[in-house]
């Protein structure tokens, strides 16, 4: 997958303030580094920051609209966004060690 670009797009119920790293759910990159990391970025795709809609189950019909107007910008510009960072394979020997 090298020189392709991935990334995620996901809704959640939990507010924005429950993840993070004093939160009650903690750090939002800890339950999506096994898709990130662990799939995404370990077979080669360049992975661009995740778009992630909090609350949606408990948010007006108006404020769904702008998740959605929010998303379309989002698109618009995804060349403008900086990859995360992952190790390469290309980083590595045979045996996965660090080279």
């Amino acid at each position: 997958m090298a020189g392709k670009k991935a990334m995620l797009c996901l809704t959640l119920g939990g507010r924005t303030h429950m993840f993070g790293e004093s939160s009650i759910h903690g750090p939002i990159e800890h339950y999506l580094s096994p898709i990130q990391r662990g799939t995404l970025a370990y077979t080669g795709f360049e992975v661009l920051p995740p778009f992630i809609a909090y609350h949606v189950p408990y948010i007006s019909q108006e404020a769904r609209e702008t998740i959605l107007e929010d998303y379309i910008t989002y698109l618009t510009h995804l060349d403008q966004l900086e990859p995360l960072k992952f190790p390469k394979l290309e980083e590595f020997d045979e045996k996965l060690y660090p080279l």
